[in-house]
């Protein structure tokens, strides 16, 4: 099914994943506009995935999640014929022993 668009799923982890990284960047820059730039880099990265989802990295096999870095961040996810969901949005500079997917 390569080269078919899948319909994006935000799980409500990612969601507040989202949230607070817009947030840290507002709090600490005093304005939106890198909040911004972050939003659609995420955005365009999982409009990718939608169609190509094999180019992300391989995270593990049971269950199968894949994962692409965008920045400082790992978008976590899973798909099928017809979805990709995004399980978290992970900063890299946070321990990885504490990720939990």
């Amino acid at each position: 099914m390569v080269g078919r668009k899948r319909e994006v799923r935000w799980t409500q982890r990612a969601v507040q994943d989202k949230l607070r990284i817009m947030e840290f960047w507002y709090l600490r820059n005093q304005s939106v506009s890198y909040s911004l730039k972050l939003e659609r880099l995420f955005n365009k990265s999982l409009d990718l995935l939608a169609i190509h989802p094999e180019i992300g990295i391989l995270f593990s096999q049971k269950p199968l999640i894949h994962f692409k870095t965008i920045r400082g961040y790992r978008l976590y996810y899973v798909f099928d014929e017809k979805t990709i969901t995004l399980l978290t949005i992970w900063d890299t500079r946070r321990n990885p022993d504490k990720l939990k997917l």
